[in-house]
């Protein structure tokens, strides 16, 4: 049975690892993993999920209370400590934002206020461009 579960966590660490630079949900991974010919349960991938976000390798977003929590594989390096994110409220999409005087502005509050933030958490809620017709 182990061997089993060993095996269905491979390959939800390949799909994850294959995707890396996606946000994905887990009905997203499913369907790619259904698709690839390797099914895995739907429980199981919210299971690993969660042990993949505990150790670091996973960061995941809420969108919102009405949209499936996405995740994006992180690999244990560290790009998303030196970047922010933008997330479209419209159609969810994600993407990454990098912006000096951001960094210095958080900079700036550890050092005059001794408050750390976090930047892996600190999502820009917001509409892209192509949700608003610009």
């Amino acid at each position: 049975m182990s061997e089993r579960n060993t095996k269905q966590k491979s390959v939800i660490l390949k799909c994850l690892q294959e995707k890396s630079g996606d946000h994905m949900t887990a009905d997203d991974i499913t369907d790619y993993l259904k698709k690839k010919k390797m099914p895995v349960a739907k429980a199981t991938v919210y299971r690993y999920l969660a042990r993949l976000e505990e150790s670091g390798l996973v960061k995941k977003y809420i969108i919102s209370e009405q949209q499936p929590a996405c995740y994006q594989y992180l690999g244990g390096s560290e790009p998303c400590l030196s970047h922010f994110h933008l997330m479209c409220q419209v159609c969810g999409q994600i993407e990454h934002f990098e912006n000096d005087n951001l960094q210095k502005m958080f900079g700036d509050i550890k050092t005059n206020e001794g408050f750390f933030i976090d930047g892996r958490k600190t999502v820009f809620y917001g509409t892209c461009r192509n949700c608003t017709g610009d």
